[in-house]
This record gives structure tokens, sequence and C-alpha cells, in this order.
């Protein structure tokens, strides 16, 4: 009986949080992070500022944990036949992501808030690591099964292809799914490699 009682009550603070994370992400895209106030995120989800103060600290508080939802697990890519597939199939779903998903669309809000707050920092730090991670563990899988000399750097792919990407999505804004893009980037990096290895 007790555990009927309670479960209502706990969907209705998840759906009451989902509502102030929402808002939170939209006006943080509209806006930026510098813009943000409770009296927003309040107007915006129609929650009271009361109830926000019942589950955040504050602003960064909610920010935090509105970002963090949308950007969700990183994506793993499994091993196709060689690295230069795999590395291209895994850098386009990111593509795809930077383009038209939340998470993509985000990003420019979570530097601009690294620069503002340290939790933001630790938390653009983490997504880094976690990115970085998923992209080396390609480069060694190739390293072990031969496709790959053993002397390969897999951080300088790494700033190699993501730091032409990123380039493009926070600095000039050309489009980062321009088509055979993706594919230039990852051959020229794989070549790059193999050339400085040989």
């Amino acid at each position: 009986m007790q555990q009927q009682q309670r479960t209502p009550k706990t969907a209705q603070i998840e759906r009451t949080k989902g509502l102030v994370l929402q808002a939170t992400a939209d006006l943080m895209l509209e806006q930026g992070y510098r813009v943000l106030t409770v009296e927003k995120i309040s107007a915006r989800s129609g929650v009271a500022r009361s109830s926000i103060y019942r589950y955040w600290d504050g602003v960064p508080d909610v920010a935090i944990e509105a970002i963090e939802a949308a950007l969700g697990p990183t994506h793993t890519t499994p091993y196709k036949d060689n690295v230069r597939d795999t590395l291209v199939a895994h850098y386009k779903r990111y593509v795809e992501i930077l383009s038209s998903d939340e998470r993509g669309r985000l990003l420019p809000s979570l530097i601009e808030a690294a620069h503002y707050d340290s939790r933001f920092r630790q938390l653009f730090e983490t997504l880094i690591v976690r990115r970085t991670l998923a992209t080396a563990s390609i480069v060694e899988e190739a390293k072990r099964n031969g496709d790959l000399p053993q002397e390969t750097q897999s951080d300088w792919i790494i700033d190699f292809i993501g730091g032409a990407l990123h380039h493009r999505l926070l600095v000039t804004g050309a489009p980062i799914a321009e088509p055979g893009y993706v594919e230039w980037l990852v051959d020229s990096a794989l070549s790059t490699q193999r050339a400085a290895s040989a």
C-alpha cells in the first residue's frame, strides 16, 4: 500500500524535474548561460521557484544537470573490417549528433559556462575524456590487429579530426556534415600518421 502511495509522487517529481531541465536547456540554447536565472527557468517551465530550489541550490546546479541529461552517454562504435571504416562510422555518428541533436547545440553553452564556473569546466573535461577514450579504443584495436603501426599516436588522430570538426562548429560556422568531409579528415589523419611512423 505504501509503495502505491509513493509511486505517483515519485513520477510527479520526475515530471517536474524534467520540465525544469528541458526549460533550462532551451534557455541556454537561446540565450546562453550568463543570462540564465531561476526566474526565467520558472517562467519557461511553469514550475514555481520554490519547487526549483527544493531540488537544486541554484542556477549552476540546474544547468549542470540539464547539460548532463542532454549529453547522455558517449556512443561506442563496433570495430569494422578496418580502422578507416570504423573511424568514418564513428565520426559520422558524432557529426550527426553535433548537427541535429541537442547535445551538439548545447556545446557552445557548455564552453561558455566553463569559463565562469569550475564545475562546468570539470563537466566539459569529462566530456572530452569520454570522447577521447572512445576514439582511442578504436586506434588501440587497430594497433593490436596490425591495421596501424604500433608507433601510432591516438591523440594526434583525435586532435586532427576532432579539432577540425570543432573549428567548423564553433569558429567558422562551416557545415560539419559536408559530404565527404569526414572521409577526407580520416584519410588525411591516417595517411599522415602512417607516414610519420614509416
